[in-house]
């Protein structure tokens, strides 16, 4: 960028450009020197870091790339499914710190590797902050408290979910 921010994205990730006055989105794989690309100069959050740092990362894992365990109709639990070691092992770590959770590392061949917690106090945790943080991906929003939270603490939530390929669009994030 311009203003000498650098940031890697894969080259599907889409950008919205400015191009003949009309706004249009590209993937970053067809961005040239030149095109006008709009961010923010700074984030006017004022929170007072509600959620630690932690739980900012957690949920940035959890919205992204974690689901729901399930058992006879019922959910009771919640899982992360990555191909990343770094990030499976940081999720797995978290969920002890947060939880006093032993997690398990689900990995068969042919099957992508999760971290699973089958634990109905877990999952009624993390539903106290947001019911959505436990449906499936077209249902998951951000919660009210990550919104208050501290800018730093929100940076933690932005590189998780974005380590998860996660994205942005215009009323979500995935």
């Amino acid at each position: 960028f311009s203003n000498g921010i650098e940031i890697t994205v894969t080259p599907e990730h889409p950008f919205w450009i400015l191009k003949d006055l009309e706004w249009k989105t590209l993937p970053a794989s067809a961005l040239k020197i030149g095109d006008y690309i709009p961010a923010p100069l700074h984030l006017p959050i004022k929170g007072k870091g509600v959620l630690s740092k932690d739980w900012c990362r957690f949920l940035g894992y959890l919205i992204t790339d974690g689901g729901y365990e399930i058992n006879r109709g019922v959910k009771n639990g919640i899982n992360f499914t990555n191909t990343n070691p770094q990030l499976l092992n940081d999720f797995y770590n978290l969920s002890q710190k947060l939880f006093k959770v032993k997690p398990y590392i689900y990995s068969k061949e042919k099957r992508t590797p999760m971290v699973r917690i089958i634990s109905k106090p877990v999952l009624k945790s993390i539903s106290n902050l947001g019911k959505s943080l436990i449906e499936k991906s077209e249902n998951k929003f951000i919660p009210q408290t990550l919104m208050i939270t501290s800018l730093e603490n929100l940076r933690e939530f932005l590189k998780a979910a974005f380590e998860c390929d996660g994205y942005v669009t215009f009323n979500r994030i995935g």
